[in-house]
């Protein structure tokens, strides 16, 4: 009788401590999840707020506590969700960028690069937009050189005023094109 009862107490002992290792682990499991949720949350509010990159993403919570654990995990539900698309992205940035900036096609793509989006993304966004691009930039070749009142200037100054434009990326036919179109409005006297 003595052995029947040690038996059952060791048995019972046993059990509580084996009840006791799941209800730790469970508070593990919750208390994890939870820090889980606060990290996605604070991501979700991050991608929400404008348009991101997955590279903008990930360099901006890399390094937060735990980051190692999460991000990986958070950035594959946020593609999932569409929350990260790069080529939605890029394309969203050069249309943008056509309505806002004076951006050659060579600064666009410098910039979309810099964010991170791969270069078949940006080849797919320019092939898109390539006739409005174009036409952009010429327009925007255009409306530098008049700034800079390149019809009045020197030699010397309008081949400076070139360079520049070519250092910014813009394309030789778009540079020639404009010159001719400020020449045009020159003699025409629009200018």
């Amino acid at each position: 009788i003595k052995k029947k009862k040690r038996k059952n107490k060791k048995r019972k002992k046993k059990k509580r401590t084996e009840q006791k290792r799941r209800k730790e682990n469970n508070m593990i499991d919750w208390k994890e999840e939870e820090r889980f949720d606060k990290y996605k949350t604070r991501i979700f509010k991050f991608v929400l707020y404008k348009p991101r990159t997955e590279k903008e993403v990930y360099y901006k919570f890399k390094s937060f506590e735990n980051s190692e654990l999460y991000l990986e995990r958070v950035i594959e539900i946020l593609k999932e969700l569409k929350y990260i698309d790069d080529r939605r992205y890029a394309e969203m940035y050069i249309e943008d960028s056509l309505n806002i900036k004076r951006l050659s096609r060579f600064e666009l793509k410098n910039k979309l690069r810099e964010k991170g989006i791969k270069n078949q993304d940006i080849y797919d966004a320019f092939e898109k937009f390539e006739e409005e691009l174009r036409s952009k930039e010429i327009e925007n070749a255009i409306n530098i050189l008049k700034k800079k009142e390149y019809v009045y200037l020197e030699d010397e100054k309008k081949k400076k005023v070139e360079n520049y434009l070519y250092r910014k990326g813009y394309t030789h036919e778009s540079i020639s094109l404009g010159k001719e179109e400020v020449k045009y409005l020159h003699e025409k006297g629009e200018l």
